[in-house]
């Protein structure tokens, strides 16, 4: 018994406003470069100034604590207005759903 498959259906990202989708994706680029640069500049200076007075054997796992959770705030921010940039992107849609 021959199994149809169904017809593939239309592309959903083709209503996405490509300009502006490519310059979230260049602005996104830029944010993450200077903030790993400014992480890498700032990181021994935090730990001689912070985490080595606590703990000198264990400063450098403190400072990637802290630097890891900036991190983390920064991928989660990034991830949220980029899906919101993906709606904002788009074409207006009709009352009529086409």
């Amino acid at each position: 018994m021959p199994t149809k498959l169904a017809a593939p259906s239309a592309d959903m990202h083709a209503a996405y406003n490509k300009p502006r989708m490519f310059f979230l994706s260049a602005l996104a680029l830029l944010t993450a470069g200077i903030s790993f640069s400014m992480r890498t500049i700032i990181a021994d200076d935090l730990k001689t100034t912070f985490f080595e007075p606590i703990n000198r054997l264990h400063s450098a796992e403190m400072l990637g604590s802290v630097l890891g959770v900036a991190l983390q705030l920064a991928v989660r921010c990034s991830t949220s207005s980029g899906w919101a940039g993906c709606w904002l992107g788009r074409a207006p849609v009709s009352s009529s759903g086409r």
